[in-house]
């Protein structure tokens, strides 16, 4: 090979075009797009949908928050909201349209957080469940769960942080629809509040309170029914060692 071309090519070195250190610090240290929604590996929020990147009738789910730092997408169309990774606080689930459930709300960080909301039902939808906090985490509070549609229930609230933290509310139910219980505080929660069940809609029975913290925290009231005649409501669970109460009417 003639010097001239070894010489052209050790000082014009050939890179791939598209390369550049951004785009390498970029997989660990990022937020999500509409085109890759999961946020870096490490760092970032997750990408969160819009009536302008959510088209033609797509559920679309929150991205992912990074792994150790970053909160969670929402989620659009009913998509769950995304969930976050050590640290960070999970998305909330997008509104169903009609006839669809509301998408769940993702869940808080591993190791501190809270879950995302759920979003609320189309038409005959349910509500989406509240996340989760972190099934470790020191401190973290369960998302609400998502309204009802008319005619849907609404959601479940979500559990609080494994050592403190309060339990999400359910989602009162729509017309017909019952309310979602309450969170649960986890097993070994020491210290918060059950969710309070969520009211129902006309003729449904308002929701089961939560339960309360294992050493100290009430339980969460039961939701109002829609119709005093023939609803039910049930008082919230305290914590394990205290008498849980029931009231029935009609």
């Amino acid at each position: 090979m003639p010097n001239s071309l070894i010489t052209a090519a050790l000082s014009n070195p050939a890179l791939p075009s598209s390369w550049t250190p951004g785009s390498f610090i970029a997989i660990f240290v990022s937020n999500g797009t509409a085109a890759h929604p999961n946020a870096g590996l490490l760092l970032g929020n997750g990408y969160s949908y819009t009536p302008s990147t959510c088209t033609g009738g797509a559920v679309c789910n929150g991205g992912r928050g990074g792994g150790l730092l970053g909160n969670g997408g929402n989620g659009y169309n009913g998509g769950n909201g995304g969930s976050a990774g050590l640290m960070g606080n999970g998305g909330a689930g997008g509104a169903g349209s009609s006839g669809q459930a509301g998408g769940a709300g993702g869940s808080g960080g591993l190791l501190y957080g809270n879950g995302g909301t759920g979003g609320s039902g189309g038409a005959g939808g349910a509500g989406g469940r509240g996340g989760d906090a972190g099934m470790l985490s020191l401190y973290g509070n369960g998302g609400r769960g998502g309204a009802g549609g008319s005619g849907g229930s609404g959601g479940d609230g979500g559990a609080s942080g494994f050592w403190l933290g309060n339990a999400g509310a359910g989602g009162d139910g729509g017309s017909g629809g019952a309310g979602g219980d309450g969170g649960d505080t986890r097993l070994f929660t020491l210290w918060g509040r059950g969710g309070a069940g969520g009211d129902g809609g006309s003729g449904g029975a308002g929701g089961d309170g939560g339960r309360g913290g294992y050493l100290i925290g009430s339980g969460g009231a039961g939701g109002q029914g829609g119709n005093p005649l023939t609803c039910r409501l049930r008082a919230g669970r305290r914590s394990w060692w205290q008498h849980r109460l029931v009231v029935d009417l009609g």
